[in-house]
């Protein structure tokens, strides 16, 4: 490793940060099954897709489906449970100690990220910086 050069590590924040992907996936899933029930496991289907992919690939022909879902899902993510993926509070602390710059990258919306920092404070100073779906055009 050449020590002359800064490190940073990025995290994605679903799965990899907080273990919410279940949660995501079962609200997906009935998603689909209301609107999409001939692709099976729908939640699952379309993992790894933003929000935005999701409207234009499945939800782009029906008009107000979108403000819909996106209403849905807000309410979906006020309640949800955001419990760290374990043995990640340590790893992220020990890239602390060791002055690693650490970022979390995720698709996730800037109002959903304040339910989680709600739960959990501590994540802000855990981390150098935080780029959320709302802070890029392109993903």
């Amino acid at each position: 490793m050449n020590k002359e050069k800064p490190i940073a590590v990025l995290f994605d924040f679903d799965g990899v940060i907080m273990d919410t992907e279940p949660q995501y996936t079962h609200f997906w899933y009935a998603i689909g099954k209301k609107y999409y029930p001939e692709i099976n496991n729908f939640g699952l289907h379309i993992k790894g897709q933003s929000l935005k992919e999701l409207y234009k690939n499945y939800f782009g022909e029906r008009e107000g489906l979108q403000d819909q879902i996106t209403q849905m899902l807000l309410e979906f993510e006020t309640h949800i449970k955001f419990d760290y993926v374990p043995g990640v509070k340590e790893f992220l602390q020990t890239l602390q100690e060791k002055n690693i710059k650490v970022a979390i990258v995720t698709s996730s919306s800037d109002t959903k990220m304040a339910n989680a920092y709600r739960e959990h404070p501590e994540l802000l100073s855990m981390v150098d910086t935080i780029v959320t779906a709302d802070c890029v055009t392109h993903s």
